[in-house]
């Protein structure tokens, strides 16, 4: 969702850097559970 572009509304870009925040974190939670095996 590229909001920023059509609305530049610090509020559109704030809620843009969570979205990306939860999805690294996401990330790094499916690495941890390949490497450690189970679900953490």
């Amino acid at each position: 969702m590229m909001m920023d572009a059509e609305s530049p509304i610090p509020v559109a870009r704030l809620a843009n850097r969570i979205l990306s925040i939860g999805a690294e974190r996401r990330q790094v939670r499916r690495e941890w559970r390949e490497r450690c095996g189970r679900a953490v």
